[in-house]
């Protein structure tokens, strides 16, 4: 296990189910926001999107050099695994938003459940772009929204179950997620000064997100981030970040 501190964050590489049980308690963590490593549907054409490239990564490329098409992208780390360990590291009232295909959202809010996590709603991510299917190209993934103690509000209540983001290739990661759609979750359930924390930090979507907003004075804390290999070949992991704070 090694750190590093990278733009004003700490950075943990290692195990994610090892690094959250060693965090100390951070006040103000509040939030859960990951992309874990889940099994894929094997076969298919070999494209990340849609019939032709569009400019997206093939199978073949980069990251999925050794992919042999199987549906399992990394070494896979179970949610029973890691999201009961979140739960205790988290504060009292607290949030997660954990991201899913169609096909493993059982295997999600049966983790949650186990964890002890209440389900406050399942949000959609619409990509704008789409993986060729027989019966209905994907173009959605979702998020599973659950919270511990009391419920909190999200900062604006008038924001919608569906969130219309593009999909778009900025690093070599095979299942890389945009900022922007990091940065909506995480603006809708923070407050400046608490902290995010994502156990799987893959292109370092979460940290970026955390971070964005130059005109926020930094915390009086340094945030952290632990990115870990948690279980899936590459090094994705855990991520926790206090939000800024403006000057006051």
């Amino acid at each position: 296990m090694t750190e590093h501190v990278v733009n004003g964050c700490r950075l943990i590489l290692g195990d994610c189910r090892e690094v959250i049980k060693g965090l100390p308690v951070i006040e103000g963590l509040t939030l859960c926001a990951t992309d874990p490593p889940y099994p894929l549907t094997s076969g298919g054409g070999g494209l990340m999107s849609g019939a032709t490239n569009g400019g997206h990564k093939r199978m073949s490329g980069g990251w999925m050099k050794a992919y042999s098409n199987n549906g399992k992208l990394f070494e896979l780390c179970p949610p029973t695994e890691w999201m009961p360990l979140v739960y205790q590291c988290l504060a009292a009232d607290a949030e997660i938003y954990c991201m899913s295909d169609a096909k493993n959202l059982p295997a999600t809010f049966e983790a949650l459940s186990l964890a002890a996590f209440d389900l406050h709603n399942v949000l959609v991510w619409h990509k704008r772009t789409c993986t060729a299917n027989r019966w209905y190209m994907k173009d959605c993934e979702y998020t599973v929204y659950g919270w511990k103690g009391r419920a909190r509000a999200i900062n604006d209540c008038s924001a919608k179950q569906l969130a219309s983001v593009p999909h778009q290739d900025v690093t070599n990661h095979p299942t890389e997620k945009p900022v922007a759609l990091f940065q909506h979750y995480i603006s809708m359930s923070t407050k400046p000064g608490e902290t995010v924390i994502d156990p799987f930090m893959g292109s370092g979507t979460t940290a970026i997100a955390a971070t964005a907003g130059s005109s926020h004075a930094s915390d009086t804390s340094p945030p952290l981030i632990g990115s870990d290999r948690g279980g899936c070949g590459q090094r994705d992991g855990t991520a926790v970040r206090p939000r800024r704070r403006r000057p006051g």
